[in-house]
């Protein structure tokens, strides 16, 4: 028996009819919103018994037939649902999957369909062992009625899926129920509407389905759907909740991009949004909450003093200030680390340095929202067991001295062995408070003062107990981003920042001072070259003297000046021009006497040259002034003083350490994080790291110990000990290799030598450059082939000409421009001939740079050669086509007739007969299948001046040939195998060698001569006889020790290995 109903129904349409001006608007003619006064009169009148939500919805969904009562038509978006459950199999016999049914009563449609589950969706959404659900009765009759429904929070969410899947509606089904009748007509029956347009929707599933079988739901959709704009959408629960979070929070996907890929798997072009689809804001707001739900405390502070009483953090978070916020934090396994590291390190070195844009910053109990907060962190590099870590970390609002010193204070409070070295970069707080905690001295300026002093070897002064280093890569940019160089070019700046490279890894304070007189003098002087008596200027000869220290790193002074001024200047006057003795109470005193007296010279009308400085600018002399204050600090001028250090220290570990947190550890979180939720994330990953660096520290099983160490151990080095430094003990005693191993990428023994080049290596190409060039491209740049689509035709006595597979020709050339600037005797060979043009070609390639002028002597030198082997083809347009292929002896015998490698003179021994035969190359025929006779067979053939031949004069008749040999500048030596040694399979007489096995420089004639480069020969991937190779050259540059590639179809020369193989080398290149 029904319930009884709690309302009469008829004294509630009674008033409902006599209320009905207050409910529908006369003009109008809509029904008043719930929060109209009418309703609340109504519920008052009724005493009650139901909300006015309810009265409301009585009215609006036309219960009891109240809108013809109240004289209203219905509207078409009301649809009495019809629950009724009386089905039957016939019923759904002639059903067809997604077919309309017009109606004729009010335009209603009507939509079957079928939904299939297969059996994983249905044991999900049906567990018959949970499914049972009780029901309570308001009417406190049979008080529980139990039924079986599909899982909640899991049924909804598939069915819907399937529902959009057959219709592709967007309509926001509400499902009101889905009963299970095991003994009913139906099994299940699924009951819903939508919330918009109301239509109603029915699911029925006749017989109970078999065990791991599919599911048909036969389903009926009916009402004005096809007219309905939902803009709803449905709430996210059950796995789907889940697997969104998931992709939220553990993967860091925005909301935008999951709404994206999920629209892309679901959608179609041209449809509406699905109602299951999530907004982007309900997306961040279910983040937003899952989020807020895993902390420990609303306050990130008041949770952070939660997280410190807990484990493991109540041993790694050691102390926490409020107002001003801070918190160190370091464990115990890290000092464990480092003080096994100082034991087994003579020379324990850390770096220090910050980062921001980690954490939020909070809101504290008095409003005040913090300042920025940076971490701060101690990094360590272990050079013995090649890996790095860090040791102290500090989260911290205030950026002082002060506070950063109480930090490394407290850090160095864990009875452990303070280091000898501390790189930071040029932060004068990191530098102020490590000088504090780490030194015997109070403050930066009292070292910067003991430091002159030792400079200056005065004596009674007591060296610190730790030497504090600037970070060389930011002393450089810090250099490099002075405004000055924005406004010069490339090749000036160049200059520049090699010349304070110089200053940087010197050790000498004298020779400093020297440099820098000769900076500032280039610097302030407007003019260079000859004075009116024709004596070079101080400028010049700063410059010219500069250069050459830059290109050779070569430091006697009259040496150098010599070779420039041809012997003809004055050694005194020399040394004295460079070596003005100045005593001043401090180096910086001393420096800046050097830098006045540097103003005055370049005032006076002796030091006017007959052309303009392009090096002129006295903004940078004075800020090489003020940047010399720090001298002790970013230069190796302290390192005899200490008797230990390197020429140049680098903070990487500590930047290698932030950037493994930013780009790995917080890869998938959104920065900045809350501060409790930062700490958690960075000391997990902290245990994590030291114990995967334990295992390289610990190689042996045994129980770790607190390794302490005596101070006193570390002894305190002696003012000018003739010792060697410790880096080359550590060197020698474990055959370490120090490499600078970035981001934990070990560097084998061949890689170790192709580091990037930067301003401390030696850079012979300054010497040829042309200063007024300003072309952008590299000094030694890459010669690009004919083929290349960004090459523009020639113009050659008004024709335009296109070449085409120009790399023999381009080979050889890379490997003279290496030649040209790595050899000062060979360019000045080339220099003296240059009305070659091949030779002036080589030599304005490395004062301006390759330019339009460059491709054009390229082709007027192919223009004369290849013709004679290759014809000119011309093309449609007016163009005129050369191809360049040929072998590379060919283009040696070409472009070097009158530049032979070796010079064959025949001679008789009675008469005057002379034969002079000039030979571009040198085939060596070798024994073996490597160089290692590659001398052996070279001395052989010219080693023996007269080497007599069996041959008679035929101009006398009488006197016996002599043949005599003179070797030119440069050596082409064409290696090849002899036959003997081929393998049956192999065509090629072609040696394959390894770079590194190639002899560097090989002695003939008493003559040495150096390796500069090789021509490697690349076969075509086919057999077709119109396919051909291709030709590269591998070049040798001796100040760096390395060899690179010169490929013209790439796009740039770049390093290569020595154990590179170069599998058919053709020539291999020595000059003097």
């Amino acid at each position: 028996m029904p319930r009884k109903s709690k309302i009469d129904v008829c004294r509630l349409l009674k008033i409902l009819i006599e209320n009905k001006n207050s409910i529908i608007d006369e003009k109008t003619q809509e029904i008043a919103p719930p929060s109209h006064p009418c309703w609340i009169d109504i519920q008052k009148k009724i005493d009650y018994a139901i909300s006015v939500k309810y009265i409301y919805a009585i009215v609006k969904l036309d219960r009891y037939d109240i809108l013809n009562k109240l004289g209203l038509k219905t509207p078409h978006n009301i649809i009495e649902p019809e629950l009724s459950v009386n089905f039957n199999t016939e019923q759904y016999d002639d059903i067809d999957s997604n077919k309309y049914c017009e109606t004729t009563e009010e335009d209603e449609s009507i939509l079957t369909f079928n939904i299939t589950l297969s059996k994983e969706e249905w044991r999900k959404i049906y567990d018959p062992s949970s499914s049972v659900r009780s029901y309570h009765r308001s009417d406190n009759k049979n008080n529980y009625r139990n039924y079986e429904t599909l899982t909640p929070y899991i049924w909804t969410p598939i069915i819907n899926e399937h529902f959009f899947e057959q219709t592709r509606l967007s309509c926001a089904l509400i499902y009101k129920y889905a009963k299970i009748y095991l003994n009913g007509q139906v099994f299940l029956d699924i009951i819903g509407h939508c919330s918009i347009c109301m239509s109603n929707f029915k699911g029925v599933v006749i017989d109970k389905p078999e065990s791991e079988s599919r599911v048909v739901i036969n389903c009926s959709y009916n009402g004005h759907f096809n007219s309905c704009k939902s803009g709803r959408k449905r709430r996210i629960i059950g796995e789907k909740r889940d697997y969104f979070l998931d992709k939220l929070i553990k993967e860091n996907q925005s909301a935008a991009y999951v709404q994206r890929v999920e629209a892309k798997d679901i959608m179609h072009y041209g449809e509406a949004e699905p109602s299951h689809l999530p907004s982007k804001n309900a997306l961040r707001v279910m983040k937003y909450k899952a989020n807020k739900r895993n902390r420990i405390h609303e306050d990130p502070i008041t949770a952070l003093s939660l997280l410190k009483a807990s484990l493991p953090y109540n041993n790694i978070i050691r102390d926490i200030g409020y107002d001003r916020f801070f918190v160190h934090y370091w464990s115990s396994t890290e000092i464990n680390s480092y003080r096994l590291y100082a034991k087994n390190h003579k020379l324990p070195t850390i770096s220090i340095d910050a980062t921001g844009g980690l954490v939020q910053k909070p809101i504290l109990i008095s409003g005040r929202q913090t300042s920025n907060i940076f971490l701060y962190q101690i990094g360590v590099r272990d050079t013995k067991n090649k890996c790095q870590f860090s040791v102290g970390h500090m989260l911290s609002e205030r950026h002082d001295n002060n506070s950063i010193a109480y930090w490394l204070t407290e850090w160095l409070r864990n009875d452990i062995s303070p280091p000898k070295v501390i790189v930071t970069d040029q932060s004068l707080a990191l530098m102020m408070a490590a000088v504090k905690t780490f030194t015997q001295y109070s403050n930066l300026n009292k070292y910067i003062s003991i430091c002159s002093s030792l400079i200056q070897k005065e004596i009674n002064i007591e060296v610190p107990n730790c030497m504090i280093r600037n970070d060389f890569n930011h002393v450089m940019h810090l250099l490099s981003s002075w405004i000055e160089f924005k406004s010069v070019s490339r090749r000036v700046k160049n200059f520049y920042l090699r010349a304070f490279g110089l200053i940087i890894v010197n050790t000498d304070f004298e020779d400093i001072k020297i440099l820098l007189k000769l900076i500032f003098t280039v610097c302030l002087n407007e003019t260079e070259g000859v004075d009116n008596n024709g004596q070079l200027t101080e400028c010049e000869m700063a410059k010219t003297y500069l250069k050459h220290r830059i290109a050779t790193h070569t430091t006697d002074v009259e040496d150098i000046i010599e070779e420039i001024k041809n012997k003809e200047e004055d050694d005194d006057l020399m040394y004295t021009n460079f070596h003005e003795k100045i005593t001043s109470t401090t180096i910086f005193q001393q420096i800046l006497d050097i830098y006045e007296s540097c103003i005055t010279n370049s005032n006076q009308q002796s030091n006017c040259g007959d052309h303009d400085n392009l090096q002129f600018s006295p903004g940078i002399a004075k800020k090489l002034l003020d940047f010399c204050k720090l001298l002790p600090c970013w230069s190796a001028v302290m390192v005899p003083i200490f008797n230990f250090g390197n020429p140049t220290e680098t903070s990487a570990t500590s930047e290698s350490l932030f950037n493994d947190l930013k780009s790995n550890v917080l890869r998938h979180k959104t920065l900045p994080l809350r501060i409790d939720e930062f700490i958690t994330i960075h000391i997990n990953s902290i245990i994590g790291s030291i114990n995967l660096i334990g295992a390289k520290m610990y190689p042996e099983k045994k129980e770790i110990e607190d390794v302490k160490i005596n101070t006193n151990d570390l002894s305190t080095p002696k003012i000018f000990e003739e010792t060697e430094s410790i880096h080359e003990e550590e060197k020698s005693d474990g055959n370490q290799t120090e490499v600078e191993n970035w981001r934990g990428l070990g560097l084998d023994k061949y890689e170790q030598n192709n580091k990037k080049s930067n301003y401390l290596d030696k850079d012979p190409n300054i010497l040829y450059c042309n200063e007024n060039s300003k072309t952008k491209s590299p000094i030694i740049g890459l010669l690009k082939n004919g083929n290349s689509s960004h090459l523009k035709s020639i113009t050659i006595e008004k024709n335009c000409y296109l070449f085409t597979n120009t790399c023999a020709f381009d080979s050889v050339t890379q490997v003279m421009m290496t030649a040209f600037s790595d050899s000062i005797v060979y360019a000045d060979f080339i220099s003296k001939n240059k009305m070659y043009v091949f030779f002036e070609m080589i030599s304005n390639m490395l004062r301006d740079g390759i330019n339009v002028q460059t491709y054009r002597k390229r082709g007027i030198l192919c223009r004369n050669i290849m013709p004679n082997i290759n014809p000119v083809i011309d093309v449609p347009g007016g163009l005129k086509k050369i191809n360049c292929a040929c072998t590379i002896q060919f283009i040696i015998e070409k472009l070097f007739t009158n530049f032979p490698s070796i010079k064959e003179t025949t001679l008789c021994s009675e008469c005057t007969f002379e034969l002079n035969r000039n030979r571009p190359f040198i085939t060596a025929n070798l024994p073996t299948e490597t160089l290692e006779f590659l001398l052996d067979t070279i001395d052989a053939i010219v080693s023996n001046p007269s080497s007599t031949i069996n041959n008679i004069c035929r101009s006398c008749s009488k006197g016996q040939l002599m043949k005599n040999y003179e070797l030119g500048e440069h050596i082409f030596i064409e290696p090849v195998m002899n036959t003997g040694n081929i393998k049956p399979d192999d065509t090629s007489l072609n040696l394959s060698v390894v770079l590194n096995d190639i002899p560097k420089m090989i002695n003939i004639q008493s003559k040495t001569f150096n390796i500069k480069g090789i021509i490697e020969y690349i076969p075509p991937a086919t057999k077709n006889i119109n396919s051909i190779g291709h030709y590269i050259a591998y070049t040798y540059r001796h100040h760096t020790d390395n060899w690179e590639k010169n490929d013209d179809l790439g796009n740039s020369i770049r390093s290569v290995r020595h154990n590179t193989r170069a599998n058919h080398c053709q020539i291999l290149i020595y000059t003097v």
